[in-house]
């Protein structure tokens, strides 16, 4: 097993980077900072061969020098964070249960993701998009609110964008609209 460390002289501002293979030192790298003739002679004082070392090194040396373990942090996929969303969304109105994802699901975000994007200036806006479709999904018409897999949501995307932009219509203007429709009616 391979880990990193990262090793802060503060006095210089020196960094390095240690490589400990099965506990064994494999590797040092110069990551900025001066390094002196003194520090490089004392360098294997600082750094320990054996991994075990470390806390011993971090409590000798605690005021002057900082053993960090480097962690990678990969960043999650725009596909991760959509569904991220998802999840909260669905489990917030399920009360708890978590959504079935099917490959069907899968293929329908994707596909959410797609036209976010393309009508999005970035990423970061199309999430965001995303994530004001679940935070105003109670002021979608009713029967929208109960569509609620990823299919359905993906099949009435313009729709759910349009009412929540729009504002969707009210009882009285679709009474109105009804009775215009009915009056037309009668007088064909």
């Amino acid at each position: 097993m391979t880990k990193k460390y990262i090793i802060t002289i503060a006095q210089l501002g020196t960094v390095f980077r240690a490589t400990y293979t099965n506990g064994k030192l494999k590797r040092i790298e110069h990551q900025r900072g001066k390094v002196t003739v003194r520090l490089w002679k004392r360098l294997t004082k600082l750094i320990p061969y054996s991994e075990e070392l470390i806390p011993i090194r971090r409590q000798e040396l605690a005021d002057r020098i900082t053993y960090d373990e480097e962690v990678k942090q990969t960043p999650q996929s725009l596909y991760s964070q959509f569904m991220g969303e998802y999840f909260k969304f669905y489990e917030d109105y399920s009360k708890g249960i978590p959504p079935k994802i099917t490959g069907a699901e899968g293929k329908a975000l994707k596909q959410v993701i797609a036209y976010l994007t393309d009508i999005s200036a970035t990423d970061a806006e199309a999430l965001e998009v995303w994530r004001q479709i679940f935070a105003n999904w109670d002021k979608l018409d009713e029967f929208y609110q109960q569509q609620i897999q990823i299919r359905q949501i993906n099949s009435n995307l313009n729709t759910l964008i349009i009412q929540l932009k729009d504002g969707k219509p009210s009882q009285k203007s679709e009474a109105t609209a009804n009775s215009h429709a009915n009056d037309l009616r009668q007088s064909l």
